[in-house]
């Protein structure tokens, strides 16, 4: 049988963003010393940035909500870059000339069309895989069907004028399964009309994208703001799993051996006590207060635990390469992926191959492989197709034509799987 696994979701042991930022809330002053990625600033300095013109921003949501963790007011420059969210998948319509997809992230659709490029992995990996339209829908379609919100990134263009706020309506250019969840984002244009402040807090703030109101509670809750500085110009995209690290240095090392520098500030340069990486932790660990927040050194050692326990580490994110030999990238922003050996993430099976025989009673057909298909009541049948169910394959194998299966299942065991989405083709010997 021609097995492809396919990992529809990651389930995390736990997730941890950092990027790097300063420490005060609502100021636009950066810490003295060493020079900042990112820093503070509040609503009212937000305001001021997008009064002056078109801004790309990057909102990092509460998953399950539309309050905002973090916003990134990026530089100027990222403007033309493709506009992007990133969320858990919860349906999926198929139909016409387009199918739609329903995201977690406040319920956006995002529609595709035979425009658009499908992918199955990370755009900056070697080993992206480029999908038909089909598979890429089949694999959706058997995760959903298993029970399990498989992650999508999507991306399109930039439109010349940003779109209005309430306009809700997004196309995406290209669409990639994704390993998160990680936080849920999105990354877009807006301009002065994207945000509004309310006059009765909380929240502080709305950013309306996609008709959806983000809510900004900077005073009161979650919400910090940050406006990169001209230190990220040139930034680099990295991503690979992590095989060491080394706390003492602030770094991870990649399997590819690029090795990923944290930042460090001294007491001087962050008003905090002793040195810390300069980065921000949105997700291992406790403490909500900006020491806990602030402290990435303290987050390393929790991946350098998950290694030494056996778990598989990924990380992506961006920053600054300082050489080649080896690759050194100072770090910007890292989210790293954390997944336990006690939480296997579920784990989904391609198979293809001609029909050898079939029991509509039994509800089991064989493949040339000499693998056994179980066919249940969960198992979704392509109708779109001239079989439409195991009794008309049985039917046309005893009438000597030739019918091929491929799908998407559960492994019951090294030669039977139980189907979850299944497609029969007929053809003729």
């Amino acid at each position: 049988m021609s097995q492809h696994i396919f990992r529809p979701l990651g389930l995390a042991a736990g997730v941890l963003i950092l990027g790097a930022t300063a420490c005060d809330r609502s100021s636009l002053t950066a810490p003295t010393g060493a020079p900042s990625f990112s820093i503070r600033i509040g609503v009212s300095d937000l305001s001021t940035i997008l009064g002056a013109g078109t801004s790309r921003v990057a909102i990092e949501v509460v998953p399950g909500t539309l309050t905002a963790a973090r916003v990134v007011v990026r530089r100027p420059g990222r403007a033309t870059q493709p506009e992007m969210i990133e969320s858990e998948v919860t349906a999926l319509a198929t139909g016409g000339t387009s199918d739609t997809l329903t995201l977690g992230l406040g319920g956006i659709q995002v529609v595709f069309d035979g425009s658009t490029r499908f992918e199955s992995e990370h755009e900056d990996r070697d080993d992206t895989l480029n999908l038909a339209s089909g598979d890429f829908v089949a694999q959706v379609q058997a995760a959903l069907v298993a029970g399990h919100h498989p992650t999508v990134v999507a991306l399109r263009r930039p439109p010349a004028t940003p779109q209005a706020p309430t306009d809700p309506s997004f196309t995406a250019a290209a669409l990639r399964l994704d390993k998160g969840p990680d936080r849920p984002r999105i990354e877009f244009n807006v301009t002065q009309a994207n945000l509004a402040t309310n006059s009765t807090p909380p929240p502080d703030a709305f950013l309306t994208v996609l008709d959806r109101q983000f809510e900004l509670h900077v005073t009161d809750g979650p919400t910090v703001i940050d406006q990169q500085t001209e230190e990220t110009d040139g930034a680099v995209r990295f991503e690979g799993q992590v095989t060491a690290v080394d706390t003492g240095a602030h770094t991870a090392t990649l399997a590819d051996g690029t090795v990923l520098q944290f930042r460090v500030r001294t007491a001087t340069d962050s008003g905090h006590d002793g040195e810390h990486v300069a980065a921000r932790d949105d997700g291992m660990g406790e403490g909500g207060d900006d020491d806990a927040e602030e402290s990435g050194a303290g987050r390393l050692p929790a991946v350098q635990a998950a290694l030494a326990a056996g778990d598989t580490v990924d990380v992506a994110g961006e920053g600054l390469l300082k050489s080649s030999t080896p690759r050194t990238i100072e770090v910007i922003e890292a989210r790293f992926r954390v997944r336990g050996a006690s939480e296997p993430e579920p784990m989904v099976v391609g198979f293809e191959g001609n029909v050898t025989a079939a029991d509509s009673v039994a509800g089991t057909f064989i493949l040339g492989s000499g693998t056994t298909v179980d066919v249940t009541t969960a198992t979704h049948i392509d109708l779109d197709e001239a079989l439409k169910s195991l009794g008309a394959v049985q039917t046309a194998l005893a009438d000597s034509q030739l019918v091929r299966a491929e799908g998407f299942g559960k492994p019951v065991s090294a030669t039977e799987v139980q189907a979850l989405f299944l497609r029969f083709e007929a053809g003729s010997h």
